[in-house]
């Protein structure tokens, strides 16, 4: 098995992760994933900031469809997130370097073309109409750009031009990501003043016999109407993509369902302090030579069994542990370190 989960299917065929959870096997849909991903980050970032962090600005790959989008929304949602836009990755990458590059602090950024995923084949396509003196800069985007052979293989294609290496190849999304949520936010000193136009990252239909006005929205999902030109008929659609999608009330289940998760691993990770505090000062009880002079052999052989089994349970690949086996080996590790204590007085 490649991986150390499995993957079912759900209801209507929606994949679903399988693993162990607390002891018990639990079905986890990509969205409460990416939520885990998400609240892990924003965890890290309030800790840096020392602040409550509630808008995000979320980068994703240009291939993402309508429904991938929409369910990065909902995974936002779960992890308590107010999503402000889905960008790009290569756009907020390019806005990134952009910045970086230019002096002039009131610009316009329109997005060409974007794409993802490109084969060789694919590639080879692009580049055969391309004028290679018409592009002003090659930005290296992701740790893969690191490569020299990579690095290398552009060089040659672009006819020795200079590749663009000022932003760190693994921050420049982030970078120009984070400047779109500060220009949304609207409360932020000193952003630069920049408009992004962006391409539709999806196909949308021409040719036909309609006047046809597409709705995207900033996060580039879809609405259409429509009027028939040889009758004049009109009619107004509403496009809703929700096939395999999370309804309201599961978003509102899985987000309790988080707040719990959160909660239950505050009083774990409180639990587990107060063991690893226990053994700290336990250890340094045990290098007292009035403390350990009155220490018959079997309780020394019998509390440093005891802190064995603490460090095991704090081991970092048993973090599986109940609480409550932390809680019971805590109370019996804190009961044998007040005996030893009062035979010492």
């Amino acid at each position: 098995m490649l991986w150390p989960f499995k993957v079912i299917a759900g209801v209507n065929d929606k994949p679903m992760i399988s693993l162990k959870c607390k002891g018990k096997e639990k079905h986890f849909c990509a969205e409460e994933i990416s939520s885990m991903v998400l609240t892990k980050m924003r965890e890290i970032v309030e800790a840096y900031l020392e602040t409550k962090v509630k808008n995000a600005v979320i980068t994703v790959p240009a291939y993402f469809n309508d429904s991938r989008r929409k369910s990065t929304i909902d995974a936002g949602a779960i992890a308590g997130l107010n999503v402000l836009k889905i960008i790009n990755e290569p756009t907020a990458a390019a806005i990134a370097h952009g910045l970086d590059k230019r002096t002039n602090c009131d610009k316009v950024f329109q997005v060409k073309a974007t794409s993802g995923n490109i084969t060789s084949e694919e590639w080879t396509s692009i580049t055969e109409w391309m004028d290679k003196s018409s592009v002003h800069d090659v930005v290296l985007v992701g740790g893969s750009s690191r490569i020299p052979k990579v690095q290398q293989l552009l060089l040659d294609f672009f006819k020795r031009k200079e590749l663009c290496k000022s932003i760190n190849p693994d921050e420049a999304v982030a970078y120009g990501a984070a400047l779109q949520a500060a220009l949304l936010s609207g409360n932020i000193k000193n952003v630069p003043s920049l408009v992004l136009i962006d391409v539709a990252p999806l196909s949308i239909a021409r040719g036909h016999p309609y006047d046809i006005c597409f709705d995207i929205d900033q996060n580039s999902i879809l609405t259409v109407s429509a009027m028939d030109k040889s009758t004049g008929s009109k009619n107004y659609i509403t496009i809703s993509n929700d096939k395999g999608r999370l309804s309201i009330e599961e978003i509102g289940r899985l987000i309790q369902e988080a707040e719990a998760f959160c909660i239950a691993d505050k009083k774990k990770a409180e639990v587990m302090n107060a063991l690893d505090y226990c053994v700290y000062k336990f250890r340094n009880a045990l290098k007292k030579k009035e403390i350990n002079s009155k220490i018959s052999s079997q309780e020394n052989k019998k509390i440093n069994t005891a802190i064995t089994k603490a460090i095991n349970l704090l081991d970092e690949n048993n973090h599986q542990n109940e609480i409550n086996v932390l809680k019971d080996h805590l109370n019996e590790l804190e009961s044998m370190y007040k005996r030893i204590i009062a035979k010492s007085h």
